[in-house]
């Protein structure tokens, strides 16, 4: 077999053969098909329930429907890339043993671990692209696709975010609209603390401002303390008790803070670290960042789920032997994942124990599986 160098560091070589060459672009090949093809299903879905939602409103054209399921592409490509692994993978291994070309490198005396090797590469290269390309992508038309949800079928513009200069909330007004900035929040009993308020007209004129130590939410209200009314061309005055409309609920305070997918993977731990400081919980967004983090290895298991059930000792492997193990183990390491993580979201289960105990286990099993069919 020939073989040739494509990179070398004194006495280290990378050695990439013929053989590996011919894996790659199989699976490489395989890679794009299923991808585009469950791309393909995913926006025509997208498209048809967005058209649906859309029925009977004004000023939404197909144009906008179908922008807005493209926008959704790659933050579903984010959740679907570990299906499309584990199906080109199970496809190429399965088409390698019915050609017998994997009796042929076993034979020759190829290890199922030697064989493997191009695939595991390509694994991990997009675990790591997903990471630094397909995460800030998703995350940009993540955060279009909120906004444009909220203007054409919510009916809102209602915004959360925080930053390092605190809380900031945009919320609708009878006369306009009303930006509130806290310097920190108590989540739980939704109470904001050094609190000011812009409340500005339909036509971007400030009505007034307030400003005030605390601000509790209260059923439809917010309600001020001791809060110092400033209006154009007013003397300022100090009012007791003031209360300001508000669609805003306890759990939106709670959950709505920039969702976790619109934070590109670079930004989130500064991002975090700004939730913490203004007092909320950032356990959602920690589970996040690990989950991305953790995608290089959930892609290996694949590789090694794929492995397990095509390469049957002795014999080729059937295709309902091979849908049953290949993608039922799959499925069952996605929903065990999904429960497990859901677990750490709540704080029931430590964060590092929700990200990572599943998909070891599954690998360490999967890996067992493989030692034993190949040395016994």
């Amino acid at each position: 077999m020939v073989e040739y160098v494509i990179f070398a560091s004194g006495d280290v070589g990378i050695v990439v053969g013929s053989l590996d060459r011919y894996l790659l672009w199989q699976f490489g090949r395989l890679l794009l098909i299923v991808a585009a093809g469950l791309c393909l299903i995913v926006f025509l879905a997208d498209g048809m329930e967005l058209l649906r939602r859309s029925a009977g409103k004004n000023g939404i054209s197909m144009n906008v429907v179908f922008y807005m399921a493209a926008l959704k592409l790659p933050g579903m490509l984010e959740i679907i890339l570990p299906f499309v692994v584990l199906i080109a993978a199970l496809v190429t291994l399965y088409r390698l043993s019915r050609t017998q070309e994997l009796t042929i490198m076993r034979t020759a005396g190829i290890s199922v671990w030697r064989f493997l090797v191009p695939l595991l590469i390509v694994a991990v290269a997009l675990g790591m692209g997903r990471l630094m390309l397909l995460n800030p992508l998703a995350a940009y038309s993540s955060g279009r696709y909120e906004a444009m949800e909220a203007k054409y079928f919510r009916g809102s513009v209602d915004a959360f975010s925080v930053t390092k200069g605190g809380i900031w909330i945009r919320q609708r007004d009878g006369n306009g609209f009303s930006l509130l900035r806290a310097e920190r929040a108590n989540a739980v009993s939704g109470v904001l603390k050094g609190v000011t308020v812009l409340r500005v007209s339909t036509d971007n004129v400030l009505i007034e401002r307030l400003d005030a130590q605390q601000a509790m939410l209260q059923g439809a209200f917010w309600r001020f303390s001791d809060a110092v009314r400033n209006r154009p061309g007013v003397v300022p005055e100090i009012i007791k008790v003031a209360l300001l409309p508000t669609d805003v609920t306890l759990e939106q305070l709670q959950d709505s803070f920039s969702p976790p997918q619109t934070i590109p993977s670079w930004a989130l731990p500064r991002y975090i670290e700004a939730m913490q400081a203004a007092g909320f919980t950032a356990r959602r967004h920690v589970v996040y960042l690990q989950s991305i983090i953790l995608t290089p290895l959930l892609l290996v298991v694949m590789i090694f789920i794929a492995a397990s059930a095509a390469l049957q000792p002795g014999r080729r492997p059937s295709l309902q032997r091979l849908i049953v193990g290949g993608l039922g183990a799959g499925f069952l390491l996605y929903f065990a994942t999904d429960l497990v993580t859901a677990l750490g979201i709540s704080g029931r289960l430590p964060v590092g124990i929700a990200i990572w105990f599943v998909p070891l286990a599954a690998g360490c099993f999967a890996c067992s599986s493989l030692f034993w069919r190949e040395d016994g």
